[in-house]
């Protein structure tokens, strides 16, 4: 809901569609979240993108957590990374300005460049 009593401009709103282990040999970790970016002064909803990872497990509980980590990572960074350049290209800002926001990995860069239409220098 838009203006909750906080002073801020805009929401991401997550719904985890898929926090699992694919049965298998070898197993498989598969995080799928759905955002959506929410304008908190009149609540439009600015954009909105389906987020999946997958990292193969190990067998054992440790090898498990671990590729369940390691999705999840993928799919948070690819968020923080998406939401940021769709509010600098909401505000006609540089695309390279997201990077003032949040330190992102260099691999993600470059395919998150290619998704928006970007070419990356």
């Amino acid at each position: 809901r838009p203006g909750e009593g906080l002073a801020i401009d805009y929401q991401i709103l997550t719904d985890i569609r898929a926090f699992e282990i694919e049965s298998g040999s070898p197993g498989r970790a598969v995080v799928r979240i759905s955002a959506k970016l929410l304008n908190d002064r009149n609540g439009d909803v600015v954009a909105s993108k389906m987020f999946e990872a997958q990292s193969s497990a190990t067998s054992g509980n440790p090898g498990l957590v671990n590729a369940l980590d390691a999705a999840f990572a993928d799919v948070a960074v690819d968020i923080v990374a998406w939401a940021s350049a769709t509010l600098c290209f909401s505000r006609g800002q540089s695309p390279y300005c997201f990077s003032r926001f949040c330190k992102i990995r260099s691999n993600s860069v470059n395919p998150m460049f290619k998704l928006l239409g970007i070419a990356a220098n």
